[in-house]
């Protein structure tokens, strides 16, 4: 119990719902650049014509790399600043099956998110989009 208390200060179950609902929705095309910039704190990024050649490797050989950058980046030590992801895709259309992982910061003030495909095939033709939520680690 004394664990449940906390966290039901930290993440409310009831509302939850209202936050991702209120998630902005950016769109990323790929064949033109990985990088894209964000101004929010958790948004849900769309990401257009990744089936043209970003190509992960099959069987999580090499990932490509989805860059974050914008001004919501605030952190001055890159152990101090985290990133989580949740993929969406369709299972039924694509034979890939993508699996997120920050990956940090390379360049500072860009945060990489490594997309990697667990299948043993590479089919991206369906819609894929990213769910991300930023935080800072004040240490307190």
């Amino acid at each position: 119990m004394a664990i449940i208390q906390p966290l039901k200060k930290a993440f409310n179950w009831q509302t939850v719902h209202e936050k991702i609902q209120n998630a902005p929705l950016y769109r990323l095309d790929w064949s033109l650049g990985q990088t894209i910039e964000i101004n929010s704190w958790r948004g849900i990024i769309d990401i257009e014509n990744f089936d043209a050649g970003a190509n992960p490797a099959p069987s999580m050989g090499s990932p490509v790399f989805l860059k974050l950058t914008g001004s919501k980046f605030i952190a001055t030590d890159v152990e101090d600043f985290y990133i989580q992801v949740t993929p969406y895709y369709n299972v039924t259309l694509d034979t890939a099956i993508p699996y997120l992982l920050p990956a940090g910061a390379l360049v500072a003030g860009v945060s990489d998110i490594a997309i990697y495909n667990m299948s043993a095939t590479g089919d991206w033709d369906a819609p894929f989009y990213v769910y991300y939520e930023l935080g800072v680690n004040y240490k307190g």
